[in-house]
Order: structure tokens, then sequence, then C-alpha cells
């Protein structure tokens, strides 16, 4: 499969994808059936997944931490939220929403590129500490 780095749906004409940016992570099946995963190197642990359908997702992975401290035992726990950023538009049928899927790949990287723009994750573990306990919420990488 070829490297895709170049995009062209956005108004100063060509634009090269930020492939300093945007790490490519996608697995073997992943390539293999036409997905692009991306890791934003400027917001740790947010990926972008590019699908050959036309959806464009962001995915926001964390791990939450908690310490006992009357037992000593620390808990992890690992989650993501994956969520759409297709543009949307009203439609007179069914809810009256829908997905603008985009079929061309470099439509899909631009899209990742406008909306990782847009987003700015706060990179620092949060921390709450209670009389018995501390809970620590951090970025994670996959």
């Amino acid at each position: 499969m070829s490297n895709i780095i170049s995009t062209t749906n956005n108004p100063q004409g060509n634009q090269m994808f930020n492939t300093n940016r945007f790490i490519d992570v996608s697995t073997q099946r992943q390539s293999s059936n036409g997905t692009l995963m991306f890791l934003d190197s400027n917001n740790p642990g947010v990926y972008y997944t590019s699908m050959p359908s036309g959806y464009v997702y962001r995915t926001v992975t964390s791990q939450t931490s908690v310490t006992d401290f009357i037992t000593g035992n620390t808990s992890t726990s690992n989650s993501d939220q994956t969520y759409q950023i297709n543009r949307r538009c009203s439609r007179d049928v069914g809810n009256g929403i829908t997905s603008v899927l985009l079929p061309r790949a470099n439509d899909r990287l631009s899209r990742i590129q406008e909306m990782a723009s847009k987003f700015n994750r706060d990179m620092e573990p949060v921390t709450h500490t209670g009389e018995n306990f501390c809970i620590m919420i951090s970025p994670r990488l996959r």
C-alpha cells in the first residue's frame, strides 16, 4: 500500500499531511483492509482512524490508577473514548442528522488534520487525593 501524504480538500489548495505530527500506527490487519490509524504526537493518547468506508474517528485513551492507602493496593484500568468526527448534515428522514462520508483518502486525511488543529488534550496527569486513597488519570499510549 502506498504512503498517502498529501491532502487536497482545503481552501489553500494542496497541503501536505503532517507526518511529523501524525505517526502511522496502523496494524497489519488495518493496513490490509485500507484502514489507517495515526497517533497524534501533539496530544499523547489521542488517535485518529481513517476508514475506507468514509468514516473518520478520534479515540482518546487514558489510564486510571487507584491506590488505597490503607491496604497499599493499586488497581489500574484503561479506557478508550471513540467518536466520529465526520461533518454532519440534516436530512428529511429518520432522526434528521446524518454523517457526510469521505470516500477519498485525501479528504479523510484533511479532516483529521482539520479536527486535530482544534483539539488540545491536557497532557498533565490529573490527581485526586482523599484521606485513604489517591486516583491518578493520565494519557495512555497503546
